[in-house]
């Protein structure tokens, strides 16, 4: 079975029958942009970039399980089946972490205007969040989800946009690559 998701359905589809199995309700005003499967599979939740929308559902109700509050456009997001959450930047600057096993949302916001934001990652050990600002502010931002607080944020070392942020198994190292192909290695 597979999650198809249109500008005006999302679909709950038997790939060897192509029969529908599910139409599901609740979908964001312009489609989803993407949809994502639990790790058990028993539920997916849909990003719509445009109008902001995160909603979650059970693969066996067409009703969703949890309407999140909307976001103002979502520009980047990080899904991370094995830890249930969600990490999004939204164009009013605020980072919003979705944990899709207990549906709750925690933000904060980046401390300075940005334009635009290339990257997110959750880190694997799920301690911490990393964002990557790319437009007329460039850098990184760390924040620790065990404080709640951001505990880094790094701007001036870049002489030009970052691109990608990602980070080792055991999340003692975090690589950034910036558009120039770049590379460079930070201690978290």
């Amino acid at each position: 079975t597979a999650i198809i998701a249109t500008t005006n359905r999302t679909l709950l589809v038997d790939l060897r029958t192509r029969k529908i199995l599910r139409q599901f309700k609740s979908n964001p005003q312009y489609g989803l942009q993407d949809a994502l499967l639990s790790e058990d599979g028993k539920t997916f939740t849909g990003v719509g970039h445009h109008d902001g929308s995160v909603v979650t559902w059970s693969v066996d109700s067409e009703d969703p399980i949890r309407v999140y509050p909307k976001a103002d456009g979502i520009q980047v997001y990080h899904h991370s089946p094995a830890l249930g959450k969600l990490a999004v930047m939204s164009n009013d600057d605020e980072i919003r972490l979705y944990d899709l096993n207990t549906h709750d949302v925690r933000s904060i916001l980046w401390p300075r205007k940005a334009s635009a934001y290339a990257d997110v990652k959750i880190s694997p050990d799920g301690k911490r969040v990393y964002f990557v600002a790319s437009g007329n502010t460039r850098g990184i931002l760390f924040w620790d989800l065990v404080e709640n607080r951001v505990v880094r944020v790094y701007e001036d070392e870049f002489s030009t946009a970052v691109a990608a942020v990602s980070s080792t198994a055991d999340s003692s190292l975090l690589v950034s690559g910036d558009r120039k192909g770049v590379a460079m290695l930070w201690d978290t």
